[in-house]
């Protein structure tokens, strides 16, 4: 590709939260925004915990520069895949084997599929599981087809021991609790700011023409590395108290208000 111009900014934007509203759309507003920003000469990536395989075609419908998904273990730049790290075969057996021991549900996603260990209704994860009314090729059976998954993510119950798999799971990922009966395991080295790094690295952009949107806990990486941390008005506490500026939320056009503010729009 040519060289950017040295004015060329690298925005980045978390999907749930922040780009979404309450009903799972981008307001319009955001979508001009972003437009806008591109038109401007500015590059927009979205930045999300997200596997690729379950980021719907609407989310996708501005026409971003590229993805970062998965806590940074994929990423694509145009239409190039640059980074897909998985996780090892081996090591999912015995995920699945000392996870269950551990009476932790859990889900492995990748960039083709989520895996599960049933597809059948009556488990903890049904909830869970009509996420993918809209995604039905997106979904599978672990048992039936060999796991190709960037990271992972889990569910507790009252049962659960998550504290006795902690020794096994922390010598190869780490964990990021979004609640107390739920959270990500992320593969050691990558998160959303390596994920950041990589493509100011690849295309030659300094970290103060980095821009990085988001409000949840594995935000917080992104939102501290980047230039200028953008957190979305409900965003959590810790979110808020790391950010450079607080915008609205995404019906309250948060997006362009804060692309506004920063002078990219």
């Amino acid at each position: 590709m040519a060289p950017l111009s040295e004015s060329t900014a690298l925005v980045f934007f978390d999907i749930d939260g922040t780009l979404l509203n309450e009903e799972g759309q981008i307001p319009t507003s955001a979508v001009a925004a972003i437009k806008q920003l591109q038109a401007n000469g500015h590059l927009a990536f979205l930045n999300t915990g997200r596997a690729f395989s379950v980021i719907q075609p609407h989310i996708l419908a501005p026409g971003f520069d590229g993805i970062v998904a998965a806590c940074g273990t994929w990423i694509q730049f145009r239409d190039e895949q640059l980074v897909n790290i998985t996780i090892g075969q081996d090591l999912v057996r015995k995920l699945i084997d000392r996870l269950s021991a551990c009476g932790v549900h859990v889900w492995f996603e990748g960039p083709r599929h989520v895996y599960v260990r049933s597809l059948q209704s009556g488990t903890l994860l049904d909830e869970f599981l009509r996420y993918f009314t809209d995604l039905p090729d997106s979904l599978a059976d672990w048992h039936e087809k060999e796991v190709h998954a960037n990271k992972l993510s889990y569910m507790l119950d009252p049962d659960s021991r998550l504290d006795d798999c902690l020794p096994f799971l922390e010598e190869h990922f780490y964990l990021i609790r979004h609640m107390a009966h739920n959270g990500e395991i992320i593969p050691k080295g990558y998160s959303k700011a390596t994920g950041m790094r990589f493509l100011m690295d690849r295309l030659g952009v300094p970290r103060e023409r980095t821009y990085a949107f988001g409000d949840s806990l594995n935000d917080i990486d992104m939102l501290s590395f980047a230039g200028h941390g953008i957190a979305m008005a409900s965003s959590r506490r810790h979110v808020l108290a790391i950010s450079d500026h607080v915008t609205g939320a995404p019906d309250e056009d948060g997006i362009a208000e804060g692309l506004k503010h920063f002078g990219l729009i």
